[in-house]
C-alpha cells in the first residue's frame, strides 16, 4: 500500500498529486497488488485546528478539479494523522503485504522515486 499524507495548501504535495494518480493507473486501479491511497485531515467546525484549512466538500471540489481518481480518505478528527506522527507534508508510508509499515518518507517525491519504493515493497 502507497499511504501518501497530503494538504491542498502544500505545494511539495500538488506536484505529486498527478504522479500519484498516474500511477494509480499505472499499476491498476487498486485491483492487483498495489493499493494507492491518499489522505487528508479536513478543517470542521467540530475540529477547527485540522491540517487542512478546506472543509471535506471543498477538498472533494480540489480532488475532482484536479483530475484525481484514486481515493482519498478524510481524517475527519485527526486521529490518523496522530497515529503515524504526521508533522510534514507529504508524508507517503509504504506498508507490505503482511500489513506492517516498510518504510516511509517525508518530502515530495518524483514519479521514479514513487515506482522505486512500490517496487521495493512488493519484493520485500
Amino acid at each position: 500500500m502507497f499511504l501518501n499524507f497530503w494538504a491542498t495548501w502544500c505545494p511539495p504535495c500538488k506536484e505529486e498529486l498527478p504522479h500519484i494518480e498516474e500511477l494509480y493507473q499505472e499499476y491498476g486501479k487498486n485491483e492487483k497488488d498495489v493499493i494507492i491511497l491518499g489522505i487528508t485531515n479536513p478543517t470542521s467546525n467540530q475540529y477547527p485546528y485540522s491540517q487542512d484549512q478546506k472543509t471535506k466538500e471543498e477538498i472533494k471540489q480540489f480532488v475532482e478539479e484536479n483530475g484525481l481518481t484514486y481515493p482519498t480518505l478524510f481524517d475527519e478528527t485527526g486521529e490518523i494523522f496522530a497515529q503515524y506522527g504526521i508533522q510534514a507534508f507529504p508524508t507517503t508510508f509504504m506498508i507490505n503485504k503482511e500489513g506492517e509499515i516498510y518504510g516511509y518518507i517525508t518530502g515530495a517525491l518524483t514519479k521514479e522515486n514513487m515506482r522505486g519504493i512500490i517496487q521495493q515493497t512488493l519484493h520485500s
